[in-house]
C-alpha cells in the first residue's frame, strides 16, 4: 500500500505529464495557425504584388501606346505639312513659269495652235472658246486660226493661261463632242438631253 508520500509524488508526475501534453498540443496549435497565417499572408502579398504589377503593365502599355500614337499623328503632320510645302513649291515654280509663258512672244502661237486644234475635233456646230479675262486680246487671232465663225469669250475660271472649247447641243455634234473628251479639250461640258445621250450611245458603240 503506497504511502502519502508516494501518492503525491504520482500526482504530481501525472499533472506534470497532463501539463506537458498540454503545452505541446498548444505549441502544435500555435505552429500550424502561424504556419497556416504566413501562408495566407503568402499568397495574398503574391496576390497584391502580381495585382500591382498587371496594373504596373498595363499602365505603361497605355503611357507607350499614347507615346506612339501622338509620335504618328506629328509624324503625319509633318509629312503632310512638308507635301503641302514640296506641292506648293511645286505648282509656285508651275505658275511662274506659265505666267512667264503667257507673257512671251510664243503665247499668242498656242492660242492659235489650240484654235485650230479646237476646229480639227469640232468640225461643225456653234464652237466658243473659252479664255481668260486678260487673253480677249487674242480673240480675233483665235477666230482667225479656227478658220470658220466661232464665238472667243472670257472665262473667270481660267486663271493663269490658255483655252478650253466647248460646243452647242445638237444630234449632229456627238461625235464631235466625243472626240474633244477622248482628246481631252473639254473639262467642263453642258449639252442638252439629246446630244448627251447619242455621246453615250456612240461611247458604248466602240
Amino acid at each position: 500500500m503506497l504511502n502519502q508520500e508516494e501518492r503525491a509524488a504520482k500526482f504530481f508526475d501525472a499533472i506534470t505529464k497532463d501539463a506537458e501534453e498540454r503545452h505541446e498540443e498548444m505549441t502544435r496549435k500555435t505552429r500550424e495557425t502561424v504556419e497556416s497565417g504566413l501562408e495566407k499572408a503568402k499568397t495574398k502579398a503574391h496576390s497584391q504584388a502580381q495585382a500591382k504589377i498587371e496594373r504596373e503593365r498595363m499602365l505603361k502599355e497605355q503611357e507607350f501606346n499614347r507615346t506612339v500614337a501622338n509620335e504618328r499623328t506629328q509624324q503625319r503632320a509633318r509629312l503632310t505639312d512638308k507635301r503641302g510645302a514640296i506641292t506648293d513649291e511645286v505648282f509656285g515654280d508651275a505658275r511662274e513659269k506659265l505666267t512667264a509663258f503667257t507673257e512671251s512672244d510664243g503665247y499668242a502661237d498656242f492660242l492659235k495652235k489650240s484654235a485650230a486644234g479646237f476646229a480639227a475635233v469640232f468640225p461643225q456646230g456653234d464652237v466658243t472658246v473659252y479664255v481668260r479675262p486678260g487673253d480677249m486680246r487674242f480673240a480675233d487671232d483665235i477666230k482667225k486660226a479656227f478658220g470658220r465663225d466661232c464665238k472667243v469669250e472670257s472665262s473667270d475660271e481660267i486663271t493663269i493661261g490658255g483655252c478650253r472649247a466647248g460646243v452647242a447641243g445638237g444630234s449632229t455634234k456627238s461625235e464631235a463632242i466625243l472626240a474633244a473628251l477622248k482628246g481631252n479639250y473639254l473639262d467642263v461640258l453642258i449639252t442638252d438631253e439629246t446630244t448627251a445621250t447619242n455621246v453615250l450611245r456612240l461611247k458604248n458603240q466602240e
